[in-house]
């Protein structure tokens, strides 16, 4: 399986260099990021493999598998929606999340020039909050 890092998949996906970029950068990493405890009992919904970066070092690579980059995308976009990486990590793995974000987004993009619109969109994103 082939994989590539953040920064060169982000550079791939949006041609956006993530070193010149720490606002996004820092969006886009915790939707990867694992904690160390976890990494064995839950995988990260992206598939992303962790590999040292050097014997001195105890800093870690986060790669990404090539496999993954749709998802990855989707996951950018969402997070610039919805703002909180761990609400949009629920909405890939939880499907009820899924259909009330799917919702949403629909009223953002279809409902946007109605107050009803606005209105119901506002109801739905309390849901999600939850």
């Amino acid at each position: 399986m082939s994989y590539l890092t953040l920064p060169l998949a982000v550079k791939k996906l949006f041609g956006v260099d993530l070193a010149k970029n720490k606002s996004l950068k820092d969006l886009i990493y915790p939707l990867a990021r694992l904690p160390k405890l976890h990494r064995s009992i839950a995988p990260n919904f992206l598939n992303v493999r962790y590999e040292t970066m050097s014997c001195d070092s105890d800093k870690e690579s986060i790669l990404l598998p090539r496999t993954s980059l749709i998802k990855f995308n989707n996951a950018v976009i969402l997070q610039c929606i919805f703002a909180n990486s761990r609400k949009v990590k629920e909405i890939f793995v939880d499907l009820k999340k899924r259909q009330i974000a799917a919702e949403i987004i629909q009223m953002i993009m279809i409902d946007r020039q109605t107050a009803l619109g606005i209105t119901r969109c506002c109801s739905f994103y309390t849901l999600i909050k939850r």
